[in-house]
């Protein structure tokens, strides 16, 4: 289902033409977000790096997403599982960090809802569910690089994961 920012209140397009932002969702996002909570973590998911952000399990975090790699990962999570790996990137200046430069537990997600904004970037609202630890990337090419395998990381609920 999509929908124009005009279809919500208070997000319609102004009427001299202004900008307007469109949100992009499916038929039933709760129901798949309850489903795939309640599978097992796939043993290889899309790694979404983060800048100055930590996840937690659990939560809803709402993201926005301006680099073009970034950008067409999303879009590839949502024509498939929707879910993806988020993990914090230990350099937030890095502009395109790889596999050493990001921490190796994060959070896996289903993306819940999708926003294009005028702008060119996107604000996605992903459903945290289970912590998990990347223990092997299984690509890492000029398009495919941010895949990673993960496994359930059962630690304590205190342990930070970056040691």
């Amino acid at each position: 289902m999509e929908r124009r920012a005009g279809d919500i209140p208070g997000l319609g397009a102004e009427e001299d033409g202004g900008p307007s932002i469109e949100v992009v969702e499916g038929a039933d996002i709760e129901q798949a977000i309850r489903e795939r909570q309640d599978q097992p973590v796939p043993s290889a998911l899309p790694v979404l790096p983060l800048q100055e952000m930590v996840p937690f399990p659990d939560t809803l975090t709402p993201l926005a997403v301006g680099r073009e790699r970034s950008m067409r990962l999303v879009n590839e999570v949502l024509s498939g599982e929707r879910m993806l790996v988020m993990v914090a990137s230990k350099n937030p200046e890095a502009e395109e960090p790889g596999p050493d430069e990001l921490y190796d537990v994060g959070v896996a997600g289903v993306v819940a809802r999708m926003l294009k904004v005028p702008d060119g970037t996107i604000r996605i609202l992903v459903q945290g569910t289970e912590r998990v630890r990347l223990t092997d990337y299984v690509a890492e090419g000029s398009d495919d690089r941010e895949r990673g395998g993960g496994r359930r990381d059962r630690g304590d609920r205190g342990d930070r994961g970056d040691r």
